[in-house]
This record gives structure tokens, C-alpha cells and sequence, in this order.
């Protein structure tokens, strides 16, 4: 940019960028895309996390289909799967409840990751007591 005065021409000082200004760019660009990256990480762990889940949920859905075709639960054990041999399942006894004619527990299956041993999906059922509760006295 050219100013005139009079006869005389002479460029302006300021045709470009200064050192600082870029610098200040820089600075701004490396943290946009840091911060883009720690996301983009976050969301691939997200992801996968995702995707063990949705396994081991479908892994469940497989077994407890199994135990009910068989008409067993087997309470406090544990195993692993044929068709996935990175999970492993584990049975407990919940919770018993005895009261009223109906006796029945609660059975929690566990899914888990068999290398870190961290749950991936748990499931509660609800299974019926087959033997008769036992009568009640007689008041005579």
C-alpha cells in the first residue's frame, strides 16, 4: 500500500503479519486441534467400549436362552463362553425371598471380561422356588 504525499511515495510499515500475531495463530491452532484429538480418542474408547458391551450382552442373551431350554440355572458358579472365550459369566444368589406361598430368589448373572475381570453387563432373574413351602401349623 502506497501513500502519497506530495511528490514523495513511500510504503506503509505494515504489509504482513508480525512474529507475534503468527505466534498467537500457532498457539490457537495447536489447541483446537489437541483438544479435536482428545475427543476424537475419547470417543474410539467410547466406541469400543460400546461394542464389548453390546458382545457381552448378546453373549448373556445366548446363555440365559441355553439354561432356560434346559430348565436349570445353575446359582453361585462360574464359567466361560465356547463361542466367546474373551468373556466369562459368574452366578449368585441375590436375594432370597421366602415369604408368602410364592417362595422364589433372585439370580445375578455377570458378564465380564475375562483378561480384566471388569463387569460388562449383568442381568437379574427372577427364578421361582420349585419346592412347596412348608406348611403352616396347624392351630387345633
Amino acid at each position: 500500500m502506497m501513500r502519497s504525499h506530495g511528490k514523495y511515495k513511500r510504503f506503509s510499515r505494515r504489509s504482513g503479519l508480525t512474529l507475534l500475531e503468527v505466534l498467537a495463530a500457532l498457539v490457537i491452532l495447536a489447541t483446537l486441534l489437541t483438544g479435536l484429538l482428545t475427543a476424537k480418542g475419547r470417543a474410539e474408547r467410547q466406541h469400543a467400549l460400546a461394542e464389548r458391551r453390546l458382545r457381552a450382552i448378546a453373549a448373556a442373551d445366548e446363555l440365559i436362552a441355553e439354561w432356560w431350554a434346559q430348565n436349570a440355572v445353575p446359582p453361585n458358579s462360574a464359567g466361560k463362553f465356547l463361542r466367546h472365550p474373551d468373556l466369562q459369566w459368574q452366578t449368585r444368589t441375590a436375594k432370597a425371598q421366602s415369604e408368602g406361598p410364592a417362595r422364589s430368589s433372585i439370580v445375578r448373572v455377570d458378564i465380564m471380561d475375562a483378561a480384566d475381570k471388569a463387569a460388562l453387563a449383568s442381568v437379574d432373574l427372577w427364578m421361582p422356588d420349585e419346592t412347596p413351602a412348608p406348611a403352616p401349623p396347624d392351630g387345633n
